[in-house]
């Protein structure tokens, strides 16, 4: 027979067991490590730095070189598949002209500006430069078609111009200047109307703009009206009408940072 004591020290014991396990337990539920995220993809390897700079080239004066921000520059992967869906970079270059972004190695399409397109390979860190020319060029010949009769060149007068875009890529025509000044544009005018509106045109603003885009080795005329406040006698303007044709055009170069060579001076 289990005496009385027996009993009383197997339950105690019992209880000891029980009690020690709640303790154990409740110590392994504390110290449980919280659940970790995963840590992020480590970012592309190959930095890729975005220059971009305008050139200015006036007729007049030396020419400038300043940086050209908040221009906008898009890259996206491509495959032989095409467009590789969701692999694409997009950046702003800041005041200074600059900006950054990382890519894998691969084939991308760079969207640089309103509508410029260029193609790189990337495969180490490398430097895009972004190069937008602001330049001023005579044109290949000026006739004064003259409605005055005081023997001078006036604002009521017209010149027509010819110009040659003898850069091999298409530039952007913005403006046309007569002793600094914008010049209107008359010629769609004068096609629509005839040459028989040409006195009610009397140095008012014209009905055309001169903007147009011209492709390489395109030829481009047009029928300018004097701006006002321009008065040139008849037996000087062949000298002294100074007239600059503005035109703007982007460079693109892409190159590994061992091969871009360092500024002088």
């Amino acid at each position: 027979m289990t005496s009385t004591s027996d009993t009383r020290r197997s339950t105690a014991y019992q209880l000891a067991l029980f009690t020690l396990a709640v303790i154990v337990g409740g110590a392994i539920i504390l110290v449980y490590p919280d659940p970790k995220p995963a840590p992020p993809p480590p970012l592309p390897a190959n930095v890729i730095s975005i220059v971009a700079i305008t050139k200015t080239s006036p007729l007049v004066g030396s020419p400038r070189i300043a940086p050209a921000p908040d221009v906008p520059v898009q890259f996206f992967a491509v495959g032989e598949q095409g467009q590789v869906p969701g692999v694409t970079a997009e950046v702003r270059t800041n005041n200074s002209g600059l900006a950054q972004v990382r890519l894998e190695r691969g084939l991308y399409v760079v969207k640089y500006g309103d509508s410029g397109v260029y193609n790189i390979i990337v495969t180490k860190n490398s430097t895009l430069t972004i190069t937008n020319y602001e330049v001023d060029k005579i044109p290949q010949s000026i006739k004064v078609l003259s409605l005055t009769k005081d023997w001078q060149v006036a604002p009521s007068d017209y010149v027509l111009v010819t110009f040659k875009n003898n850069i091999s890529k298409k530039v952007l025509l913005s403006d046309a200047l007569i002793d600094g000044k914008k010049a209107q544009s008359v010629k769609c005018r004068l096609q629509a109307g005839g040459e028989a509106e040409l006195p009610e045109y009397e140095g008012a603003a014209a009905s055309c703009d001169v903007k147009t885009i011209i492709e390489p080795a395109g030829d481009w005329d047009n029928i300018l009206a004097v701006p006002g406040g321009v008065y040139i006698p008849w037996s000087q303007a062949k000298e002294t009408l100074s007239l600059a044709l503005r035109i703007s055009y982007t460079d693109v170069d892409f190159k590994p940072n061992d091969e871009v060579k360092p500024k002088q001076g």
